[in-house]
């Protein structure tokens, strides 16, 4: 059936008709060449007609059954297409959250690329061979290398903390062997149980050869031993003859030395009780020497006071040197100066028996010079001529300048004289706040260097007195100390002695009314100046 209600049979019959009224039958009956149906063919056609249209119309019938069918059908699936849409659309969240669960378990077990490796451990060539059970093996395999059979038959978690144990225990045997070995860094556990091995293999065949040197060494020395045993054997063997003969010998000789022994201890208790007398008569002179040095010592005590008073005597009547007349008397003076070169020349020459590296203070021609010895520079010689000094100007105030006809001094120096100084306790030269070790004795070489006599003892003869700071005394020790002696108390008790000895000296020079200079007073007195102003005064 097409549109409008027209059948297909319909559409062919016309279509057949218009044809033959367009082409007409030729003369002979023929269509197109093909002979002309007749009116049997038209009737057998006609009935073939009906029956067409008969199936068409039971097609039609079927078409329409078949599209109802069809729209039920569709209309079935687009219902259940809509349910199973809204189940799923239900269920995305959970997937989803499935999916995140996954993928999280998934990021635990590794990175993709730490995955990858995991699957490419899987041999494809073994039929059920999976990459975790590869890894299992691996890991008891390792286990087994580690620690025998019984690591590898460990549960998986605890196959690491094991081997981890059994690493330490290998650690600590390896540094032991580390400190015996000529070659400690092969045995770093760090270099792999496999490179540790051979090194250790290598280290025991290296101490076998050597323990087999040393037993080589030790069976020949051993054979020397035993063939010195042998000789000595037989030297023993040989002595034990001579000394059977010596035995005899010494057998028949044996009541005379019995004799002789007998004699001698006679002569002996006879010496014995001489020497009894000489000690029992020694005995009594002891005592009376004994009495006798009582009486020396008496005698000695008695004298000792007898020599102060002389000294005391003495040192009235002994010439000594005045402050004013000594120390405050110049020496000499300037007879030329030259500024511009810091020169001088001075009226000593050899004649005066002075030297090159003298100093003198200079002082104002027209004053005395001053009790604490400052002067307004100093010089030092550097040539010396008949009659004349070449010196060099050491020190000199610009506002005070060295002139001509001022004079000069050296309480060390003089032309005619010796001068003796004593000199005691702790010199600070340097100007550090703490005493010199050698200060002491450079003042001894400055005094002896320029003509002087230096020592520590106070006499009636000493001329100038140069007292330094009192010697340091440490903190007493505990009583303890002092009844066990130890060297806290030693030490103590040596510098309590040096700090009365200084006490003692500085009474004695006061009562022998020595003149007395400190440090700064000193080195002003003979030229240093300079050396004066850096230096903390001796009190």
């Amino acid at each position: 059936m097409l549109g409008g209600g027209f059948s297909l049979t319909d559409w062919l019959k016309d279509g057949i008709l218009s044809v033959c009224d367009s082409y007409p039958p030729t003369p002979d009956g023929t269509l197109f060449g093909y002979p002309m149906p007749g009116a049997a063919d038209l009737d057998k056609r006609n009935s073939q007609q009906e029956e067409l249209d008969m199936a068409v119309s039971r097609a039609q019938t079927d078409d329409k059954k078949s599209l109802w069918i069809a729209v039920a059908l569709l209309v079935v699936l687009t219902l259940a297409s809509l349910v199973f849409a809204v189940v799923m659309y239900m269920n995305v969240d959970q997937y989803s959250k499935t999916a995140g669960d996954l993928q999280d378990e998934r990021d635990k077990l590794g990175t993709d690329s730490q995955i990858n490796q995991v699957r490419r451990l899987a041999d494809p060539t073994k039929k059920g061979t999976t990459a975790l059970g590869v890894i299992t093996a691996d890991m008891k395999w390792m286990g087994r290398l580690i620690g025998g059979e019984e690591l590898a038959n460990m549960d998986l978690a605890g196959v690491r903390k094991a081997a981890e144990a059994e690493r330490d225990v290998m650690a600590e045997q390896l540094e032991l062997i580390k400190q015996v070995s000529v070659q400690p860094e092969q045995f770093d556990i760090n270099n792999g149980l496999s490179k540790v091995l051979v090194a250790t293999v290598t280290e025991w065949q290296t101490l076998a050869g050597r323990f087999t040197q040393f037993a080589n060494e030790q069976i020949t020395e051993k054979q020397t031993l035993n063939q010195q045993i042998i000789t000595l054997q037989q030297q023993i063997e040989q002595l034990r003859g001579e000394l059977d003969k010596a035995t005899t010998a010494n057998e028949a000789n044996l009541a005379v030395r019995q004799k002789l022994l007998n004699d001698q201890q006679a002569r002996y208790e006879q010496y014995i009780q001489q020497l009894n007398g000489q000690i029992a008569e020694t005995n009594a002179q002891a005592g009376k020497l004994k009495d006798d040095f009582e009486k020396l010592d008496k005698k000695y005590t008695q004298a000792g006071e007898e020599i102060q008073d002389l000294k005391r005597q003495l040192t009235s009547f002994q010439p000594k040197p005045d402050m004013e007349t000594a120390a405050l008397e110049p020496d000499g003076q300037v007879v030329s100066v030259v500024l511009r070169d810091r020169l001088a020349y001075i009226n000593l020459g050899k004649d005066d028996h002075v030297y090159r590296g003298l100093t003198f203070s200079v002082y104002d021609s027209y004053e005395p010079i001053p009790r604490n010895g400052r002067g307004k520079g100093a010089l030092e010689i550097i040539d010396i001529m008949d009659n004349v000094s070449k010196c060099r100007i050491t020190d000199f105030n610009p506002t005070d300048p060295i002139m001509e006809n001022d004079i000069i001094a050296n309480v060390i120096w003089s032309h005619d004289k010796q001068y003796r100084f004593c000199v005691i306790g702790e010199f600070d030269l340097n100007g550090d706040g703490q005493p010199d070790a050698d200060g002491r004795e450079k003042i001894d070489d400055m005094i002896q260097a320029w003509g002087g006599v230096a020592s520590e003892d106070m006499t009636v003869t000493t001329d100038f007195f140069v007292v330094g700071d009192p010697p340091r005394l440490p903190a007493r020790p505990r009583d303890e100390d002092f009844d066990m002696n130890t060297e806290a108390a030693v030490a103590y008790r040596a510098a309590q002695q040096r700090v009365d000895a200084y006490q003692s000296i500085r009474d004695e020079a006061a009562e022998l009314d020595i003149p007395t200079f400190n440090l700064q007073r000193f080195l002003a007195f003979v030229g240093q100046s300079s050396m004066a102003g850096s230096v903390t005064a001796s009190r």
